[in-house]
C-alpha cells in the first residue's frame, strides 16, 4: 500500500529496564528582556532571571557555545554580586555593559564574553558596582555621556568625571526628590517607565498617571568644569517638568529614528506628540504652569535682606495672542501675593489690588514691565496660561526689586 511504501517501523525490542532516555532542549532561553552590546545579544532568562544568555559574535540566533553543543553560553549575576539579586534591565554607557537589578548595578568593561576559539581570552569584567538598583524592566538607558536609571530614591545619573577612569553617580531629581519618591512608593512596577526625547533634549518619566521631564539643555554661558585642577564638575543646567492629562495616560512610548515620539493609548489607539501647528491635547485644551524655585534677588550674592518687589519683565516668544496670569509669592510664609494679568503682545495689561501685609505704595508701568509688587526675603513666581493656541515659549523674565538693610 501507499502507506507501507513511505513507514518505517523500527523495533524497540532491545531496549530493556534500566536504559536511560536523553531529551535534548533548544537553547535559545525564554528571554524576559534583550539587549545588544558590541554585535553579541543579552537575553536575561524568564525562567531564572540570575542568568544571562549571550548570543554568538553577529548572529543573534546563535545561542550555542563554540564548540558546536548545544548549551548555551552564559554566566550568573547572581555570582557578581553580595546579594543574591536578579537581573532586570540591560544598557550599553560608551565602553560599559550595564545590567541592573532590584538591588545593585553593574558595570562589565569589554566586548567579548565568549571565547570563540580555545586559544581566545574572556574580555568581559564587572569593573564597578553601584549598591542601588532599578524599580522597573523600563529603568534604565543610556543618554549620551551618561548613564540614567530610575531607582526609589529618584533619576540618578552614571557619568564619567574628568576622564574614563573615573565614574560618578548624582541625583537628578535631587530639587524633586522628597516628592518623587512618594509617586514611586505608590506607582505600580509597570507604570514606571523612562525614555529619551532628544527633539525637546527631555528625560521623560512615567510614574503612574503623571509623566516628570527633565531638561538637561545648558543654559547659555555656563560651563560644566568648575575647577580643572581638581577635577571636579558641575552639573548641567537643567530643570523639572511635570504632564498629566492624555498624554500621561498612554500604556507605551516609541521614539522613532527621525525623532517622532508615538504613544500607545487606551483602546488600541496610537498618538504622535508634538505635531507642528498642533496646541491641544487631542482636541482639548490643556493648563500649563510654570513655578520657579524661591528666588532671591540680590546682588552681588544671595543674602537675608528684605526685598520689596515692584516690577516683571517677562519675554514671550508666541505666534498669537495669548493671555497669561504671572503670580508673585512674596516669603515662604505667603503672607505676599500679587498677580497680573498680562498678554504676550502687549495690548492687555491689566494691574490687581497688590496684597501685601505692607504698604509700600503705587507703580506704573514702563514699556515692557508689568507692576507685580511683593514683599519678603524670597520670592517665587508662578505663570499660567490655559490657551490652546501657540506657540507658545517663555523664553526668560526679569525681576525688578528694592532691597533694604541687613537683618539681625
Amino acid at each position: 500500500s501507499a502507506v507501507g511504501n513511505n513507514l518505517t517501523v523500527t523495533s524497540v525490542a532491545a531496549q530493556v529496564a534500566g536504559d536511560s532516555l536523553i531529551f535534548l532542549k533548544s537553547a535559545m532561553p525564554i528571554a524576559a528582556n534583550g539587549h545588544v552590546h558590541y554585535g553579541r545579544g543579552y537575553l536575561i532568562d524568564a525562567r531564572d532571571r540570575r542568568r544571562v544568555t549571550v548570543t554568538g559574535k553577529n548572529n543573534s540566533e546563535d545561542v550555542t557555545t563554540d564548540a558546536g553543543t548545544i548549551d548555551s553560553a552564559a554566566f550568573r549575576y547572581a555570582d557578581q554580586q553580595p546579594e543574591a539579586d536578579y537581573a532586570i534591565d540591560m544598557a550599553s554607557f560608551q565602553r560599559f555593559f550595564a545590567i541592573a537589578g532590584r538591588k545593585n548595578i553593574l558595570l562589565f568593561s569589554g566586548t567579548d564574553p565568549v571565547a570563540d576559539t580555545s586559544a581566545d581570552t574572556v574580555s568581559f569584567s564587572p569593573i564597578s558596582m553601584f549598591p542601588q538598583g532599578v524599580i522597573s524592566d523600563d529603568s534604565l538607558l543610556s543618554l549620551g555621556n551618561d548613564l540614567v536609571f530610575v531607582s526609589p530614591d529618584g533619576v540618578q545619573s552614571v557619568g564619567q568625571i574628568y576622564d574614563a577612569t573615573h565614574l560618578n553617580r548624582s541625583n537628578l531629581s535631587e530639587p524633586i526628590k522628597e516628592f518623587l519618591r512618594g509617586k514611586l512608593q505608590d506607582a505600580a512596577t509597570d507604570q514606571v517607565i523612562i525614555w529619551h526625547y532628544p527633539r525637546r533634549s527631555w528625560l521623560m518619566l512615567k510614574v503612574g498617571d503623571e509623566i516628570f521631564s527633565f531638561n538637561y539643555s545648558a543654559y547659555l554661558g555656563e560651563t560644566g568644569l568648575t575647577n580643572v585642577d581638581q577635577k571636579t564638575l558641575r552639573s548641567p543646567a537643567g530643570s523639572w517638568s511635570q504632564f498629566d492629562g492624555k498624554l500621561a495616560r498612554q500604556n507605551a512610548y516609541f521614539v522613532r529614528q527621525n525623532g517622532d515620539l508615538v504613544c500607545c493609548g487606551p483602546n488600541g489607539r496610537v498618538y504622535t506628540f508634538d505635531v507642528d501647528g498642533t496646541w491641544d491635547d487631542d482636541g482639548e485644551a490643556y493648563k500649563t504652569e510654570y513655578a520657579s524655585a524661591w528666588l532671591t534677588p540680590s546682588t552681588p550674592r544671595k543674602n537675608v535682606k528684605m526685598k520689596q518687589g515692584i516690577y516683571i519683565k517677562p519675554i514671550f516668544e508666541t505666534g498669537d495672542d495669548i493671555r497669561y496670569r504671572i503670580e508673585a509669592i512674596g516669603g515662604m510664609d505667603g503672607l505676599s501675593r500679587d498677580v497680573a494679568i498680562v498678554s504676550a503682545q502687549g495690548d492687555e495689561q491689566t494691574i490687581p489690588q497688590a496684597q501685601i501685609p505692607h504698604v509700600i505704595g503705587g507703580s506704573g508701568i514702563a514699556q515692557s514691565k508689568y507692576s507685580l509688587r511683593w514683599r519678603g526675603e524670597q520670592v517665587k513666581i508662578i505663570i499660567t496660561t490655559e490657551d490652546s493656541r501657540g506657540p507658545d515659549v517663555i523664553s526668560r523674565f526679569t525681576i525688578y526689586a528694592n532691597e533694604f538693610g541687613a537683618r539681625a
